[in-house]
């Protein structure tokens, strides 16, 4: 979680160095609560400051998200890549995990598979590997987890 959290507070600050996001959004709210049945160019674009500013507006947080997300990866890959990777390997080592619980089977066949290949350099486990990802890897992690080449199969990362 602190790889999430602990995103560059650069970004952080970007959201805020354009002003008048808020009263911007809360301008368009307004306009629009008081004329729900009119039409977002009569309504919408007077109250944003017209059709330019939205598409503006639409860029800049494209852009900005679309840099988050990838500093949000980076900080993502190098914490758990190296640092919390070794220290989890170390401490995998000196634990026993059982269960019979099948609700807990695709956690213990997860444990498995990090034991055969944690001494792999590696960077995606092989293709051929039965790899548990459902009620393993969290829905909003699946995009480190997964890399997608532009040529064949989705592969899966091994640090992750």
């Amino acid at each position: 979680m602190r790889a999430e959290l602990g995103a560059p507070e650069a970004f952080v600050a970007e959201f805020t160095k354009v002003r008048g996001k808020a009263g911007l959004l809360g301008k368009i709210a307004t306009a629009a609560l008081g004329t729900p049945d009119g039409s977002v160019r009569s309504v919408v674009y007077p109250a944003a400051g017209g059709e330019k500013t939205l598409k503006d507006l639409v860029a800049e947080m494209k852009a900005t998200n679309a840099e988050f997300a990838r500093n949000k990866r980076e900080v993502f890959k190098s914490s758990y890549s190296n640092h919390y990777r070794s220290g989890l390997m170390k401490l995998l080592e000196v634990l026993d995990f059982c269960s019979s619980n099948d609700q807990h089977k695709p956690v213990m066949e997860a444990l498995k598979l990090i034991e055969r290949h944690k001494d792999s350099s590696t960077t995606y486990l092989p293709l051929g590997e039965t790899i548990p990802l459902d009620g393993v890897v969290r829905k909003d992690w699946m995009e480190f987890a997964m890399f997608t080449p532009d040529k064949g199969p989705k592969r899966i990362m091994r640090t992750v």
